[in-house]
């Protein structure tokens, strides 16, 4: 709002119809993918950028009725997600990080399916031990993962 109020109708046709909706449209050429991989191209960053935990993604979405405060929550988030991943998949520039913000919303479906699911074998509280190779695991991939955008970028 203060930017609008400062800069009237050249806020509004400069930032938000040539910044955002021409580029919607496709009218970013240097950022437009178009094609099959257009389509597609979020899906390998997601999977990359969120793994491991997202490849229990489809496990963890929520279905049924359930009208409970958690349920409608989760209900929530993963449409949070879904929203944005079909959003930017239709849209015509694309950049990698564009779909970084469903990546909190699903992590929360995954963590509360995971948490359900530690519950229901029977485990109270995390237990050192059992988490203890996952962890190990994790700081492997992240230590790897950071190594090689570095060694990328360097």
């Amino acid at each position: 709002m203060p930017a609008y109020v400062i800069n009237g109708q050249v806020f509004v046709q400069e930032f938000l119809i040539e910044q955002n909706v021409k580029r919607f449209a496709g009218g970013d050429e240097a950022h437009t993918v178009r094609g099959f991989w257009g389509l597609i191209q979020y899906v390998p960053i997601l999977l990359l950028g969120a793994a491991p935990w997202i490849f229990s993604l489809f496990r963890a979405w929520p279905r049924g009725r359930d009208q409970s405060t958690e349920a409608t929550f989760l209900r929530y988030c993963a449409r949070w997600g879904g929203v944005i991943f079909l959003f930017f998949t239709i849209s015509a520039a694309k950049l990698p990080h564009y779909i970084l913000p469903v990546i909190p919303a699903f992590a929360i479906v995954v963590g509360a399916y995971a948490a359900r699911e530690w519950q229901a074998r029977g485990h109270a509280a995390l237990d050192g031990r059992v988490a203890r190779g996952p962890i190990i695991g994790m700081l492997v991939a992240t230590l790897f993962v950071n190594w090689g955008v570095w060694t990328y970028y360097s």
